[in-house]
């Protein structure tokens, strides 16, 4: 839930730049870093008031973490933190038998479902999958983002009436919410550099169009001598 509500702040941000948010932002990033020096270097699931781990990375939160934390990257250091991704697919990411799904605990780990992972079906959360898809839209990955958005086909039991679409048979709507949701993530924009050519292409683009203007100016004053107008024709 903080991470998300550090994304909005992000946000918020890079529309509006102001020096107290940036300056919360970073109290932020410190406060929590120690958290994630565990094993996999991954945020805990829960906390207590002080920031000290009460239960380790599971991948509802970490599908979620993924999806907004670089809001954040992109404010305090400029570039998504490659990393971190590499760490959650290491470790919560299974490919088998051609599928790939999100595990709820970390490889070689077991728990317990509950209401934030849902059913596990071989220590594999649908919902935390679904939130992945979200995930690597958001970072790039675009093959695993195509391989969940096939899977969600190939599994999530769809049905059409009319014009609408429902998966599990219709009776998860919030399950279908969330699928909506993650197909329609869009990458990271990184912001062009100073002096990028991004950022002088349109003075580009223009000193062409003034360079061009000679040539079709002769082009239409051929044209003319070739074919004088006629007073009597009709266009």
């Amino acid at each position: 839930d903080t991470v998300v509500a550090a994304s909005g702040l992000a946000s918020a941000q890079r529309l509006m730049p102001h020096n107290q948010w940036l300056a919360t932002l970073r109290k932020w990033q410190a406060a929590i870093q120690p958290a994630a020096e565990s094993a996999h270097g991954l945020l805990p699931h829960r906390v207590t008031s002080s920031g000290a781990p009460l239960e380790g990375p599971r991948g509802s939160s970490q599908s979620i973490i993924q999806t907004f934390m670089p809001d954040v990257d992109l404010v305090l250091d400029g570039q998504l933190d490659a990393g971190r991704w590499q760490r959650f697919s290491e470790v919560f990411v299974v490919r088998e038998l051609g599928l790939v799904g999100v595990r709820e605990y970390p490889r070689g780990t077991a728990g317990r479902s509950d209401v934030d992972s849902g059913p596990l079906i071989a220590g594999v959360s649908a919902s935390a999958s679904v939130v992945t898809l979200a995930a690597a839209r958001r970072v790039g990955d675009r093959a695993l983002a195509s391989a969940l958005d096939r899977e969600a086909e190939l599994l999530g039991a769809p049905i059409s009436l009319g014009a609408q679409k429902y998966y599990a048979f219709g009776l998860v709507p919030v399950g279908d919410a969330f699928l909506a949701w993650a197909r329609g993530v869009a990458p990271v924009s990184m912001p062009a550099p100073p002096g990028s050519e991004a950022s002088h292409r349109p003075f580009w683009e223009l000193f062409l169009l003034l360079g061009s203007l000679p040539g079709l100016l002769g082009v239409f004053a051929l044209r003319s001598l070739r074919h004088p107008s006629d007073p009597d024709s009709v266009r």
